[in-house]
């Protein structure tokens, strides 16, 4: 099997965080747009929201990482924003909450 993609790391979000600039965009749909400092490279995360039972947040982006909690096993780290907030928060792992994958350098 071919393995060039993963879950992304904490250390790559805050990557993605101390290394561009980032702006919250409301079209095509809401979310962020992280744009390199160095050229006109970018990526969007919309903002996706969460699924769990009897609840559904679709102005919010939540993306997890691949990096659990050390100090509760039943947490893991994802990316948490709004249009005025932008953190790394450690939440609950039965939350639905959507991947965004990184390829891997060669």
């Amino acid at each position: 099997k071919n393995h060039d993609w993963s879950m992304p790391t904490k250390a790559q979000f805050m990557e993605l965080w101390d290394e561009c600039d980032w702006e919250w965009v409301l079209l095509p749909v809401p979310g962020y747009k992280f744009k390199a400092k160095w050229g006109d490279t970018y990526i969007f995360f919309p903002a996706v929201g969460y699924k769990t039972v009897g609840r559904q947040d679709d102005w919010t982006g939540y993306y997890w990482s691949k990096d659990l909690d050390t100090g509760d096993r039943t947490r893991g780290y994802g990316l948490v924003f709004g249009e005025d907030f932008l953190s790394m928060d450690s939440l609950e792992r039965c939350l639905g909450m959507p991947i965004r994958p990184v390829k891997q350098r060669k």
